[in-house]
């Protein structure tokens, strides 16, 4: 039996779109939830992630919506902005803290006032109800994974404690050296088992959103060995 190198995503380009599914976290009342769910189809014989070898891959987006006036340019935002990787100017980030958009389409962001939680964009968005949607990255709260049996039943955490979700944009994952290794063991999952992310948040997670410019508000990449 085979065994290779691969990555898993929210995209289902490895695992087939019946393998994986992602769903928005609970918020109100605010509780952990599966938000992100991999299946071990029946073509694989299994699936196994280790943490301190394995990277994950995370930029996990919320969606806030304003009205429009055409003369307001700054919008307070609920969410806790931190410059990603320690870059404050949005030119100098791996992926920016926050995208914008006006009726669909991205619109310039001018400046993030990090302290205030407030984005300024670059013009006025034109008058209209919810047209200005912005996309901060989340930084509140933690996730965990945990397996789930063939018959759906829940075997538990991999790992008793949560990892902070901020901390996938202190660094710059795509770096070799920086990216996110899980001190979680090894777990591997065999077919028609599934392995869940779990968060745990103040701020519902997006991952597909038609106001947002590309297929994929929020990404998430895992790294495994797969077995044929």
């Amino acid at each position: 039996m085979p065994t290779q190198e691969y990555t898993i995503s929210n995209s289902a380009s490895t695992l087939g779109d019946d393998a994986v599914d992602a769903t928005g976290n609970q918020v109100s009342p605010q509780r952990e939830t599966a938000v992100l769910s991999f299946t071990c189809p029946e073509n694989f014989d299994r699936i196994e992630y280790v943490g301190p070898r394995d990277a994950v891959r995370f930029v996990p987006r919320a969606k806030e919506t304003f009205d429009g006036d055409g003369n307001t340019t700054s919008f307070d935002l609920s969410s806790d902005l931190i410059p990603v990787t320690g870059e404050p100017d949005l030119e100098d980030q791996p992926y920016p803290i926050v995208v914008a958009t006006v009726g669909g389409s991205e619109v310039e962001v001018a400046d993030v006032d990090y302290a205030a939680d407030s984005v300024e964009l670059a013009s006025a968005p034109s008058s209209g109800t919810d047209n200005v949607a912005i996309f901060p990255i989340i930084t509140d709260g933690t996730v965990k994974f945990r397996g789930v049996n063939t018959l759906g039943q829940v075997q538990g955490p991999l790992y008793p404690w949560s990892h902070p979700i901020y901390r996938w944009a202190d660094v710059d994952q795509n770096k070799r050296g920086t990216e996110v290794n899980l001190p979680w063991p090894a777990f591997v999952w065999e077919r028609n088992e599934t392995l869940d992310v779990m968060l745990d948040s103040s701020q519902q997670i997006v991952w597909e959103d038609a106001d947002y410019p590309e297929s994929y508000v929020s990404t998430f990449e895992l790294d495994v060995e797969i077995t044929f």
